[in-house]
Formats: C-alpha cells, structure tokens, sequence
C-alpha cells in the first residue's frame, strides 16, 4: 500500500541529476549468494580473488590470469586501479555475464558458466579469460578520476566516478573492443555479432547518435550499445589510434558537468562526432553491400519461404508424428513458449501455443511426448536449466532437478527405453550425457578434457555416432563425431582450414544428421552463418542457403526435402524453409567447395590457423603462480566505505539534516546500513540501523530504530488539533522463505519488532471520535509485534508494453500483539495489496489494470491508520532532484486527506494504450523522449472506523497522457499530465503534473 506524503523528501549535499544518475549506474547487479557455501579467497598482486569451493579450479584459473588483464587494461587507457580489486566468482545460474561495480569499491562478479551454443561470447579461445578482460577494463575506465570529482570522494568516499556518466556505447563498446584486442576471441571477430549491423544497413534501418546513446528499443536494442558502440569504437581505433580512449576516459573523468560526450571527444579528434558517427554508418552500409555482391557472384541469396513472423529469438525446431513443426521461442512482445506449426499444405503457416516455458526452450520430440529444456529454481537460490517432458495429455512434468541440461536429442535405444543426450555444461566440466526421461537419471556419455566445449550434440539415426559442434583451446569451432563403443573421436577438418587468409576459414554450428552418413550444418567461412551439407563418406561439401543475415537452428524435414532455419531480420529471428538440394550450380557459381576429411582427434594439428589476431595481439603469457588458498574474511570490505549527507524536510518537523553510511562485503554475505538525523524544529534525534545476513539457512534481518512521532493531523480534541510527539525505540528481527520459481516470485516472512514509546505528550482525553485510547495506567508502552507477510508476483511486462502487462501480484500483511505476549498493548493489523493486468485480445500493449488494497486496525493505539486522497502537485524538476514518485494509492480529483480511518478500501480500474511512438534524441545528450502513451481510469476508495457503508466511498475518473523519456542514458522516467474529476461529495477538479512509474 501508498500513502500519500506531504514533502518528504532525501537529498545528498551532492545531489542532482548527475550525481544521483552517477550513483545509479553504479549500483550492484547482484544477486543474493546461496547459504552455507564455503567461500574462500586468493590474494593476487592487485586482486583478492573469491570464491566458493566448489569453484576452487575456476577461482585458480581467474587469478591466474586477473593481474595480466588488469594490464592490458591500464596499457590501453594508461588509468591505474585506485584500490586492491574484489573478484567474487558466482555458479547460481547458468546465463553467462559479469558485472563490474566502483562505487563503493571496486568489485567484479564473474558467473561461472561457460558461454551458450548462439552466443556471441562463444568467439573465443577461453571464455574466461574473455570476460575477466572485459569486466577488468570496466573498473580500469570508470577509477578514472580527477580534479573536483576525485577531491569530493577524498571527503566522502568514492561516490562520484565521472566515467560512469557517459553513454553505455562508450562505457561497453571500450570493454568490447578491449575484450577482442587482448584475446584470440571477442565480438568484434564474432559474425554472429556483426550480422545485426549488416542486416540494419541492408534494409536502410540506419541508427542515430541518439539512439545507440540512450536506449531504442527497436532491435538490438539493449545490444545496441554493444553492436554498435564496440564497432564504432574499433572504427575511431583504425582513423585515430587506440590513444584516443585514453585521453577521452581522462577528460572526461574530471569534467564537473556530465553528459559533455562530444565536447570531450571532439576536442581530441578536431571533429564533430556527428559527423564521424555519419561516415561510420556509411562505412558499414559499403560493406554491406560488398557482403551483398559476393553472395550475388555465389548465386544466392538462397531462395526460401519464411515460415513465422514472430520476431524475437528461438530455437532449433522438431517434428511431431504427424508432422507439425513445434519450436521454441520468445517473442519480443509476448511471453516464452513452445510454438506449434501444423502442416499447411501450401497454405499461409499458422502459429499456436503448445506450452509456456521460463524462457526460449530447446526442443526435442521421444514419440508423441516434447522433451525440452528450460531455466528453473533450482533448491531455491539456482537457476539453472533442466529438462521437461510435455506428455501427449497435456501434462507437463520436470524430468531432471539442478541438472543444468541444454539442446536435447533424441538417442534410439535398443533397449525400448526412452533416452536423449543433451550437453551439460558449468564453468569447469563440459560433457554430453544420457537421460532416461522417464526415470530422470543422467549419466555421462562422455567429458570434454580441459578448455574444450561441447555444444549440441544430435545422435544419427542408427544411435551409433553423437556429432557436436567442438569449442577447442585454439578458439575453432569445429564439428566432431564420437562414438560411444568405441570411446572414439574424430574431427572434421576442411581442406581450406589452413588457408593463408581469414577467406574460407570459420566456425561450425549446429550439426544436424540427413541420414547415418550426411549431415547439414552452418558455417561462417564466408563471414555470415550460411547452411551446408557434408557426405562424411566422400568428404564432399555442398552450400544449402546462402543468406544475407546469419543463418542457426538447422533441422531437416521428415521428408528431407527441405532445410528448416532460423534467419535475423530487423525484428529478430524467424524460421525459413529452403530447398535441401540448393540450387542448380551449388550456389557458388558453379565452383566447387574444398573437401572435407574426418581426422582422429588425437591427431588433429593445433597449430592449424585460427582467427589469430597477431598484428595487434601477440599471445598470453604463462599462467601466473597463485598464492594460497585461504579462508574468506569478510571484514575488510564491510567497513564503511563512504557516507553522505542527508536532508529531509517535513511539515510537522521542519528541516532535518543527518548522515548516512552502509557497507557489504565483497560476497554478498553481510550487508549493513546505519543512519542518523536531527529535525530542526523540535531538536529530536533519529536513528535506524539494519544488519542482513544471506549466508545463513533463510535471509536473516535485523532492525534498529529511534524515531519521533509527531502528529496533530489526524488527532483531536473539542474539534481542535491536539500535538502528540512520541519517541519510538524500536528492534527487530525477520527471517524470509523464498519460494521462487522461474515465472512467479513467492516469499513468506516471519518477524517479530518490540518497540518501547516514550511520550512527551501523553493523552489528556479521547481524540474526537478516535476511541480506544492507551489504557489510563500505561504511560510507556511496550509493544512486542509479530509479524507475517506474504507476497506473490508473476507479472510479466514485453518490449513494447506501456506497462505491466499480464499476470498478478499481491501481498498480504498481518501484524499482531497482544497483552499475553509480552505486550502492553493489543495490536491486530492486516494490510493487503492486488493488482492484476490482462492484455485486450487483438490490440499490441493495450492493458486492463486493476488495483485493490486496503486493510484495517484493531488496537488500543490513538490516531487513524489510514490517510488517503489527492496527491501534492509537484513540479517535475523537484522529482527528479528529491527522488519522489507518485505512485498507486492515490484517491484522484480528492483534496489531500479527503478520507481518513482506521480502515480503508480503495481500488482502481485502468485502461492502458499506446498513442505516439517517438524515440528521438538530440545526438549524445542526455535526453531521449520514447514514446506517448495515455490511459482512462476510475477511483475508488473509503476509510472508516466503524462499519462501512456503500455511500461512504469517494469515486472518481480521469484521463492520463503519460511521456516516456530517458534521461542520463540510464534513468527510464513517466511523466503523466492527468486531469481527475471527483464524482461524490467533496470532490473538485484536479489538473496535475508529477513524475511517476506505473503500478
């Protein structure tokens, strides 16, 4: 429930729009640690390097090599690290990221999983090295700090890292870029990453300056700042020199005004990055189109059909007995699932939900039941994938429990038994492995050796042989085939895999068998995915589809006729289906393709070329030696490592200044926080202190707090206000139960707060009407209140939605004391909250949404709970400086206060809809309007302390515009213009302005 207040508000010494942006981007994106792991630490020259057990060989690994990546980093932007580096290492998922963080302290957390099969992150000769580069340079580029900035976080702490104010084009295109010139690997060689760039250039989609800096939300998207912003930053590299992004990270890292992006960069270059950034897009258009003409000299691109027009990403498909397609997928604007295509016979295909899944699910078909994979909690902390079974009845049940299993395949089996293989990957193991998936059991087929990745694995037809697609230590993915009885590999080695030039050199993906001696394929040699076919036999190659985009997800129709593939478009991906025979010439103009030749694995020459960038990058030093192993000790971090200055301004207390300071260690095991204000004009003290502990069984919370209470507003006495200052002493613990699930969050919290009133004023009558009052012989109270609350969300909101958008949340909580329970006084408190959303069926983003809350007191406490209606008409420049939002709760077209009691019931019904689609900025500044979008909606609410009756409700209705802008490159805000017209007594006219988020 929202409460109106009446100019509250916090603000730091140092607040504003700059500061407090510079604060958000630096937040933490971290999850809580999983309890009981046993965590420990290795001290490198510049880093302390952490870890949980489990993860001993990976945290070697990292330090290892941490110190020569903080190298290169300082080489590129001649910066330094400005304290010791804390590198947590995580295994609770299996998504592959990390994150980097300077405020409080320099902090990287790495997720210990190697990178997806579709992953561009997969470019790369050691996927760890690749991300440790590049969250390293991060915290190289963002400690560059000087002049006033670095004088004010002498005082205050590090609070103010200029660099982390700049466009996420620069901030992620340097990391990119770094990632790929200090590495084998990288994006920037990846065709996967780049087909994006072509296909936009093609079609004459050409991004602004505005929208690479801020955040378009046509595709990439989010990745824009990726795709686009490392490209141009390797493009400034070839015109200017690698020197440029130095002297650009020092500039602009003493610069007391943010957001001057042009002004910084420009002064080095001697030119208008607009102009710069328009030769950039003209460059990419020209290699598009010679992209485009050696693909017309090859014949292509391939004639197809396309099959969906769903957008988004998705997976390999499978046929059912009877033919139908079923694939997975995640549409941009709708949720994940499994989709079905029936056979159409020549008509337009038709797409329907078969099943909702967690996310883009692979695949498989054992009879008439779908086996898939999707991310589940997994022992409520994991999210890990695992397998599912969607038997013929509909019912869906999980097959394995934590197994972290990807792209599974049907595995014939002599035995009757029903099995398939699928690869298992975590950050130091990967293997293919067989499931039973009617018992669940998993067991190994075979385990890649060190540095090698296996990635989906399709058993041929006879059961005999398993082809993978082989991440080796050289950086190559290559196809290889293994089988099993003889415990065998080996390798397909193309005769151009040595070539003198990167021209017919590529990597191999998702290998699909034809029958037990052919396979297809796609292969990037001519520097886009395209699909091919291989007689294993004769080792004879033939080009399937040529295409302008990047073809994946290869499978073969039931009657081999055809090739069925996934192609990138300006919306994402969608599948297209091709002749399996090609074209009459091959579709390379006649020319054949070099042969292909199967070579045991043990003979396979690693010296072979790869994607070996010696011109700028030379090759690793040696593994570094690595100290002990040690415990973890967590109090170096926890101290505190900056503090701020708070102010507060209330009607009731005046001005109230104060302090701040909070820490956590560098796990995430501990947190703390501790605050302290005196107001002005009673001279009374407040404090609140908070301890939270993650590394136990369940979240443990605990709670101090002094705090006056002052109040006449809701109090009277012979119709006059009458003055209550109370002083509440406070201390509290909690315990939470997550119960989270992929496509839900629920929790249950169990707490218990004794709080001891200390009354300046003590009661001298009844308030008017406000009935029972503190008992005659109770002058301090002492309450000790337990507390249980309840709260469940499966809310889902799409690319282009104007807000939530389906699903339900709501919360319940109950607080109770009572005489008999180490309580002076009786308390019973309910509170409860509900919104549901449901999308309008045929209208893209159009929502009902619907709130209700309410609740009621029962104690023998003075003064209303409740106290509800209008909202103070701020002005949005006052939002954005003191954090204030309006929020649901509001009683609309009411004055403020217009119902007050010891119980309430409100509700309100909207209509959301999209209007205007803007998406325009002004180059790199710091403002990027969206889009328009509006809704009409009707109020309701009563509070009342005895019973409550239907005329005792306010209704209201009004209408909202609602602006959508970006501000700072990273804060999304709402700004809603409404009108609101109270419809029962003491209602009135109410035009108003606030800054907002939907609920």
């Amino acid at each position: 429930m929202t409460t109106t207040t009446t100019g509250a508000s916090s603000l730091t010494t140092l607040a504003g729009v700059a500061l407090a942006l510079t604060l958000l981007t630096s937040a933490q994106a971290t999850a809580a640690p999983a309890p009981h792991l046993d965590w420990k630490t290795i001290k490198t020259p510049c880093c302390d390097v952490h870890f949980p057990a489990a993860q001993t060989d990976v945290g070697i690994r990292v330090a290892g090599m941490v110190d020569e990546c903080v190298e290169n980093a300082i080489q590129l932007l001649q910066g330094s690290l400005s304290e010791r580096l804390q590198l947590v290492i995580n295994d609770v998922t299996d998504s592959p990221n990390g994150f980097a963080n300077v405020v409080p302290y320099d902090r990287v957390e790495l997720r210990a999983i190697t990178p997806e099969d579709d992953s561009e992150l997969a470019k790369t000769d050691d996927w760890l090295r690749l991300l440790v580069q590049h969250e390293v340079l991060h915290i190289v580029h963002l400690d560059i700090i000087h002049g006033v900035p670095a004088a004010v976080n002498m005082v205050l702490g590090k609070v103010w890292p200029p660099n982390a104010v700049q466009p996420r084009m620069f901030v992620e295109g340097i990391a990119v870029f770094a990632e790929t010139r200090f590495t084998h690997g990288g994006r920037l060689r990846s065709s996967l990453f780049a087909a994006p760039l072509r296909v936009a250039a093609l079609k004459g989609d050409r991004w602004s300056l505005d929208d690479v800096a801020n955040a378009s939300r046509r595709p990439p998207g989010g990745s824009g700042a990726y795709v686009y912003g490392s490209f141009f930053v390797g493009w400034l590299a070839e015109k200017y020199g690698t020197q440029l992004f130095a002297a650009y990270a020092h500039d602009y890292g003493d610069d007391v005004i943010p957001y001057a992006v042009q002004r910084s960069i420009e002064s080095i270059t001697g030119r208008d990055l607009l102009l710069d950034w328009n030769d950039f897009l003209d460059d990419l258009l020209n290699d598009a189109k010679a992209f485009a003409a050696r693909s017309d000299a090859r014949g292509g691109p391939t004639p197809h059909r396309r099959l969906t027009r769903i957008g988004g990403s998705l997976r390999r498909p499978a046929f059912l007995p009877d033919g139908s397609m079923i694939f997975g997928s995640k549409p941009p604007n709708g949720p994940a699932g499994i989709m079905r295509i029936r056979p159409t016979n020549g008509t337009a295909p038709v797409v329907e939900a078969v099943v909702r899944t967690s996310d883009v699910a692979d695949v498989a078909v054992v009879g008439d039941d779908i086996v898939f994979s999707q991310t589940e909690t997994h022992d409520r902390w994991f999210s890990y994938r695992d397998l599912f079974v969607r038997e013929k009845s509909g019912v869906v049940r999980q097959v394995t429990f934590g197994a972290r299993l990807k792209n599974p395949s049907v595995w014939p089996s002599a035995d009757g038994r029903r099995h398939v293989i699928a690869e298992q990957r975590t950050g130091s193991r990967s293997a293919i492995v067989d499931v039973d998936i009617d018992s669940g059991a998993v067991d190994d087929v075979v385990v890649a050796d060190d540095g090698v990745v296996l990635y989906s694995p399709q058993s041929s037809p006879n059961g005999e042989r398993i082809i993978v697609s082989r991440l080796g230590p050289d950086g190559r993915r290559r196809l290889a085939l293994y089988t099993p009885a003889l415990e065998r590999w080996d390798v397909v080695v193309h005769d151009d895999d040595a070539a003198d030039d990167d021209v017919g050199v590529g990597d191999s993906f998702d290998p699909v068998w034809i029958d037990d001696d052919n396979i297809v394929y796609t292969d990037d040699a001519d520097g886009t995915f395209n699909v091919f076919s291989l007689d294993l036999r004769t080792g004879t190659r033939r080009r399937v589809v040529d295409t302008l985009g990047s073809a994946a997800q290869v499978q073969i129709t039931p009657d081999r006729s055809a090739v069925v593939y996934s192609d990138v478009h300006l919306d994402g991906a969608d599948l297209m289906a091709a002749s399996l025979f090609g074209s009459d010439d091959g579709g390379d103009g006649g020319a054949p393709l070099p042969a292909s030749r199967l070579m045991p694995l043990e003979d396979l020459d690693e010296t072979v070329r790869t994607h070996d960038n010696s011109a700028v990058f030379a090759g690793y030093g040696a593994p570094r030696a690595v100290g002990d192993v040690e415990p973890y000790a967590p109090w170096d971090t926890l101290l505190p490592r900056r503090w701020s200055p708070e102010f507060a301004g209330d009607l009731q207390t005046g001005a109230a200044f104060g302090l701040s300071v909070d820490g956590s260690d560098a796990a995430n095991l501990v947190s703390w926080s501790l605050r302290g204000a005196i107001d002005t004009l009673y001279a009374h003290p407040a404090l609140a202190g908070t301890v939270r502990f993650t590394n136990t069984t369940l979240p443990l919370n605990l709670q101090a707090e002094l705090r006056p209470i002052i109040s006449s507003r809701s109090r009277s006495n012979d119709g006059l206000p009458e003055l209550h200052i109370e002083n509440q002493l406070r201390g509290g613990v909690s315990v939470t139960l997550p119960l989270r699930r992929r496509r839900f969050t629920h929790n249950v919290s169990l707490g218990t707060q004794r709080v001891v009133s200390l009354n300046e004023t003590p009661v001298t009558s009844s308030p008017d009407a406000i009935t029972p009052t503190y008992p005659a012989s109770v002058i301090r109270p002492v309450t000790q209140v337990f507390t249980l609350d309840w709260f469940y969300s499966s809310t889902e909101q799409y690319r282009d939605s104007v807000s939530t958008e389906r699903g339900i949340s709501t919360s319940v909580r109950l607080r109770f004391a009572d005489r008999y329970a180490f309580s002076d006084l009786d308390v019973r408190e309910v509170f409860f909250d509900f919104r549901a959303f449901q999308p309008v069926p045929g209208l893209s983003n159009h929502t009902i949404a619907a709130y209700v809350t309410g609740g009621s007191k029962f104690d023998d406490r003075p003064g209303n709970l409740f106290f509800l209606g209008g909202f103070v008409n701020r002005s949005v420049l006052q939002d954005l400086f003191d954090g204030n939002r309006s929020g649901p709760g509001v009683l609309r077209g009411f004055p403020i206060g217009h119902v007050i009691g010891d119980a309430l019931a409100a509700g309100t019904l909207e209509y959301r809809f999209p209007l205007i689609e803007i998406e325009r900025g002004i180059e790199t500044l710091p403002l990027f309007v969206d889009r328009i979008h509006g809704a009409v909606y009707v109020d309701t609410a009563s509070a009342f302390t005895d019973r409550p009756s239907a005329l005792s409700f306010a209704s209201s209705a009004g209408a909202e515009l609602r602006l959508q802008v970006v501000l700072g490159y990273y804060g999304a805000f709402l700004v809603r213009v409404g009108y609101a017209r109270g419809l029962t007594a003491g209602g009135l006219d109410q035009p108003y302005t606030v800054m907002g988020f939907n609920y």
